[in-house]
């Protein structure tokens, strides 16, 4: 008796868990990408959400700024006159 009551919890447990993987698997795959699925996407979406991804790409430029490297000068070409014909 006990042993047929585990077994069968057993089994419900390794197919919820296999169902559960499943989808997690649909869930976590991308949209399809097409060019009007995005057109549609985009023009029901909430001013909220536009403005929250707008914030978002403003910080990832932020960040690829950052993460450029500068010239640096020196003292001489930083006082150096510049060449200009007269």
């Amino acid at each position: 008796m006990l042993g047929e009551i585990i077994a069968v919890a057993k089994s419900t447990f390794i197919c919820c868990l296999s169902a559960a993987g499943r989808l997690f698997k649909r869930l976590l795959r991308p949209a399809p990408a097409t060019v009007v699925a995005g057109i549609v996407r985009d023009a029901v979406r909430s001013k909220c959400e536009l403005v929250a991804e707008n914030a978002m790409l403003r910080q990832q430029l932020i960040v690829v700024r950052r993460a450029v490297k500068r010239p640096s000068y020196s003292v001489e070409t930083q006082s150096a006159p510049s060449a200009q014909p007269c």
